[in-house]
């Protein structure tokens, strides 16, 4: 299987789409967005509708304090502006987020057969304080990494 730019939401150095560091995509307690997929292009759509979205670790979180939520969100903006949220982790404990090392798959999560809006991306929002390490990996992909068994 090859994914693609075209399928990342988030790569380790940053957003694909626009080159953002991750340092400044972090550095914030604000609502935070991977790069947007426009679903009307025809190879992202047939990957997308049906597929999973895999949120895979790349080097250990670090926060303050606090708390934060991830969510899968589709848009009629590509920047998000005005999002419908797909999915969310519901609020993730630091703890809990930091525990997870390299290379490490929090979530799994399953993608629909159609989507009500035409960008789709995956978002964070560190309700307490700013995340001041980690970094991620958010891809499409057709096949769930694991058995379905782990899939929520």
């Amino acid at each position: 299987m090859i994914i693609d730019n075209s399928l990342y939401l988030m790569k380790i150095g940053g957003r694909p789409n626009d080159a953002t560091a991750w340092a400044s995509l972090w550095a914030h307690t604000t609502q935070g967005y991977t790069s947007s997929i426009d679903l009307t292009t025809t190879s992202n759509r047939v990957i997308a509708e049906g597929g999973y979205v895999v949120f895979r670790i790349g080097t250990a979180f670090a926060q303050a304090s606090g708390s934060s939520e991830w969510i899968i969100a589709v848009s009629a903006a590509a920047t998000m502006g005005t999002d419908t949220v797909l999915w969310s982790s519901g609020t993730v404990a630091f703890g809990t987020l930091a525990a997870f090392t390299l290379n490490s798959i929090p979530w799994v999560v399953k993608l629909p057969r159609h989507f009500p809006l035409r960008y789709l991306a995956a978002g964070w929002y560190p309700t307490t304080a700013a995340f001041t390490a980690g970094t991620m990996d958010i891809f499409i992909t057709p096949d769930a990494p694991y058995t379905q068994v782990g899939v929520k």
